[in-house]
């Protein structure tokens, strides 16, 4: 009987560190990678980490949310340590503003067209930046401004890329359906 209340304990204040922590961690680790696989892996791996190493030995830091920081950048780097390095470093997309679209016509037009399995399959098929901008705004609600102060880039740069990766995912749409001569602007 003790030792189940021990673990209900336990179980509730992992339950309230997860909680607590999930949203700005998630954020931290994504702009840290840039690949939302491997921002949920790694994720999995530190909270994992935490239960076992903190919250099962009954320790407690002193900020719940600066230590599960630190045990993930020592995740992110062991975690590229076991990989072939990506050379996906190209960005070419701030060399110049192209005319950027009303952000309710070009999303509305883009995602009233596709079903979520859909965008997603071509949400992958994207580069690793253009794909981390569109996780940032969709998945995190995250605001073109904190976007840019997260990549440490010009917010307007952190715009046309999501711009361009909205016209590329509506291209990459028609294609699959065979209309890639029409609606292309």
């Amino acid at each position: 009987m003790v030792d189940t209340m021990a673990n209900k304990a336990q179980e509730d204040q992992f339950a309230a560190v997860y909680k607590a922590t999930f949203t700005p961690l998630s954020k931290h680790v994504f702009f840290k990678v840039s690949q939302l696989s491997d921002t949920e892996d790694i994720l999995q791996n530190v909270y994992t980490d935490f239960y076992r190493y903190v919250i099962l030995k009954r320790r407690k830091p002193e900020n719940d949310l600066a230590y599960l920081i630190q045990m993930a950048d020592h995740e992110i780097g062991r975690f590229y340590a076991r990989r072939e390095p990506n050379n996906d470093l190209s960005d070419d997309e701030s060399d110049g503003m192209d005319s950027i679209a009303d952000e309710n016509d070009l999303e509305q037009e883009v995602f009233d067209r596709i079903g979520r399995e859909d965008l997603w399959s071509l949400v992958k098929r994207l580069k690793s930046s253009e794909t981390q901008v569109l996780v940032a705004h969709f998945r995190y609600d995250m605001t073109f401004r904190e976007i840019a102060e997260s990549l440490k880039q010009n917010e307007s740069t952190v715009k046309l890329r999501y711009y361009r990766s909205l016209r590329k995912l509506k291209q990459m749409y028609l294609e699959s359906i065979g209309e890639s001569g029409k609606d292309s602007e």
